[in-house]
């Protein structure tokens, strides 16, 4: 399954990319994130804070919303406290927070995550997994970020029904700092993620991916859940797409 998730991302961006990023890889309304009623397995709920760059009383996730969907221009959470991560091994040395609770997995054979993510033991839907995602690819300036969230979600090139994904709703438009972003959400047989892969499961899978534009380069974000995602982790999701900086020059288009 590995090798041909893989091969999909490959295959679908083979006219993209060039030798410069393919030393690394990286990149993951209305009713909080249209997941199921009744999650499969309940567990206590954790307060989270969102903690703002200023000293001002900072909203509570439980109480906000807002901060728990993805939406049309609400796609990023003010970063909280959470340390962040080192460099990160993408060409560009991402860094990203690392959100308290959540556990790092190792890669592997991943050329298209640098970093995976496994939440918390009290959020439903468990196994949840967030993996940042790079090495998408490269478009010319200006592309809509629509344009290229449609190669994952539409049907593979190989038709392997193992990619098959059912969009839910329409792909929408945000931003993530001063790029542009889109998201879609989605359910599916099997995960497509790689590192941050979900193990197969009777409830199926439900996520989400955002991608966003950072000069002519593709990065992004999936998350994934088990019959659901806990908004908590979407939550989690915007916090980390906010807080996304570089430690290496993006090379000029």
């Amino acid at each position: 399954m590995t090798a041909l998730l893989e091969q999909r991302a490959r295959g679908r961006i083979a006219g993209t990319f060039t030798t410069t990023i393919l030393v690394a890889g990286l990149v993951a309304c209305g009713q909080p994130i249209g997941v199921n009623s009744t999650p499969s397995a309940p567990a206590a709920s954790a307060t989270r804070t969102i903690e703002p760059a200023s000293p001002s009383p900072s909203p509570t996730i439980e109480t906000t919303p807002s901060l728990l969907a993805f939406s049309e221009n609400n796609c990023v959470n003010p970063p909280s406290s959470s340390a962040r991560t080192s460099s990160l091994s993408d060409a560009f040395g991402s860094v990203v927070e690392l959100p308290n609770g959540w556990t790092s997995i190792p890669l592997g054979a991943s050329e298209t995550e640098s970093l995976a993510l496994a939440a918390p033991s009290d959020y439903a839907y468990l196994p949840t997994r967030i993996g940042v995602l790079a090495l998408m690819g490269r478009w010319p300036t200006g592309t809509d970020p629509e344009a290229v969230l449609k190669d994952w979600y539409t049907p593979s090139p190989n038709g392997n029904p193992d990619f098959a994904v059912t969009l839910i709703g329409s792909p929408t438009r945000c931003t993530v700092g001063s790029a542009d972003a889109a998201y879609f959400e989605y359910s599916a047989k099997h995960s497509q993620a790689v590192a941050a892969t979900l193990p197969d499961s009777p409830q199926g899978v439900h996520g989400f991916m955002v991608v966003f534009l950072h000069g002519n380069l593709g990065f992004g974000i999936r998350l994934e859940g088990t019959g659901g995602v806990d908004p908590r982790a979407v939550g989690v999701a915007k916090e980390i797409l906010e807080s996304w900086t570089w430690t290496k020059p993006i090379p000029s288009p």
